[in-house]
């Protein structure tokens, strides 16, 4: 897939904010990435091993976890990262985090390399999965998580009983993590990543397991949270703001937090928008829903209808945006109507939107509903998840492997520097 031109247009600004740094240590935003790069080796082989096969010039294979990635997060934002499972979306956040070190690039927050340990006390970090101790209740988790990040002793207590007031846990309070839901898990982690009101938040798919009531709980603190750095900086006198970065699976949870999003590909960040901005560039079309008779003759004729209505002879196509827009979205793929969902009666129809006129929609749908026997229908904008289903085919296209081969005089493991002419002597596909 050819690399998307909002993701080339960031990747030249984080380059110029790079090489501003010497001049001004401000012009980064709270997150930034460049050329971050991180590889894994095929599991199976040992370290001495590999070491061997290289000294003997067989190439070693490494699966890619994140490639080239480059991201400005600005002041204030809430940015989420989207990707199918697999996509680095974690590894990104644990390079972000600290905890996990990139092969090449680099990775700042608030002004500071992510590896650097005066960070973690300016920095909440939800991660994906463990991190709990079975042991403990929810309420000493989050007074330990207090004392470490260095609260006040005496700020504490009230500190603790807001969170667990906000996020719904004052009933679990004294409960053991291992006797707790998955949702209520999450919960805490959250509230360890809120405790010490960071300017910058980093949440791991934080709503994982979370009930719908719950889930809006988190939504509605993190924007809480978001309207009140956009309002008065961190509060802690710095005069800066923080951000937010979010990763999930959920299309809601995206669109009800996000001010932008990216989605990742096989390591790759493929997009990169607003939520409408996506929309309109790659699902370029419109879903029309109808519910007929379950009758096998009903839904052939409803079938053939739709057809002809986006098809009517002497009607030019209605083609929207400029030339050259929305070239992955199905409405350029296929300038056709397509079914795309049919049961008990229901059908759902993709339509590209140069093929959408709403008036002559909605008047041939109202001639023909008694006939045909619709008993409703809706047309409706692309989602964001329609987005994620068009692009996420395409990770069996990215490159799923590095060939690596080292020199006698090479590390193991290639040093945490941007791409570099000694990255390419050793690197290649």
């Amino acid at each position: 897939m050819p690399a998307d031109a909002d993701v080339l247009i960031e990747e030249q600004r984080v380059s110029a904010k790079v090489h501003q740094l010497r001049r001004d240590s401000g012009v980064l935003g709270p997150v930034c990435m460049y050329a971050l790069h991180k590889i894994y080796p095929r599991k199976g082989g040992a370290t001495q091993g590999m070491r061997d096969s290289a000294s003997r010039g067989s190439p070693l294979l490494f699966d890619v976890a994140v490639e080239s990635l480059s991201l400005n997060v600005n002041h204030g934002e809430v940015f989420g990262l989207l990707g199918h499972n697999g996509a680095g979306k974690s590894t990104t956040m644990g390079i972000l985090s600290g905890e996990v070190a990139p092969t090449g690039g680099h990775a700042w927050l608030n002004n500071k390399t992510a590896q650097n340990a005066a960070l973690k006390t300016r920095v909440g970090y939800c991660r994906q999965e463990g991190g709990l101790q079975e042991q403990l209740t929810c309420r000493e988790h989050l007074f330990f998580g207090a004392r470490v990040r260095g609260i006040r002793e005496a700020d504490i207590p009230a500190r603790v009983e807001a969170l667990l007031q906000v996020l719904d846990m004052a009933k679990y309070g004294d409960v053991r993590v291992k006797h707790c839901s998955g949702g209520t898990q999450r919960k805490v982690s959250v509230a360890m990543a809120l405790l010490a009101s960071p300017p910058t938040l980093l949440l791991d798919e934080p709503s994982s397991g979370m009930d719908p009531f719950a889930r809006r709980l988190l939504w509605r603190t993190v924007r809480a949270r978001q309207k009140h750095q956009q309002r008065e900086g961190t509060g802690d006198g710095a005069g800066s703001q923080g951000a937010t970065v979010i990763s999930t699976h959920s299309m809601s949870e995206a669109e009800s937090l996000c001010d932008r999003v990216g989605i990742m590909v096989g390591g790759r960040l493929r997009c990169l928008g607003t939520i409408q901005q996506l929309k309109r560039k790659y699902a370029h079309g419109f879903s029309v829903h109808l519910r007929t008779r379950n009758q096998s003759e009903c839904v052939a004729a409803v079938k053939t209808f739709i057809v002809s209505v986006f098809h009517t002879p002497g009607e030019a196509p209605e083609r929207k945006g400029g030339a050259g827009q929305g070239t992955a979205s199905l409405g350029d793929q296929d300038q056709v109507v397509r079914l795309v969902e049919e049961y008990g009666g229901q059908l759902r129809f993709w339509v590209p939107a140069g093929l959408v006129r709403l008036s002559s929609f909605f008047r041939s749908m109202e001639g023909a509903r008694e006939g045909l026997h619709i008993e409703e229908y809706s047309i409706s904008p692309p989602s964001l998840e329609q987005v994620f289903l068009i692009l996420k085919p395409l990770r069996f296209t990215a490159q799923p492997f590095y060939k690596i081969r080292f020199h006698p005089t090479s590390p193991l493991l290639l040093p945490a520097s941007p791409v570099s002419a000694e990255w390419n002597a050793i690197l290649f596909v």
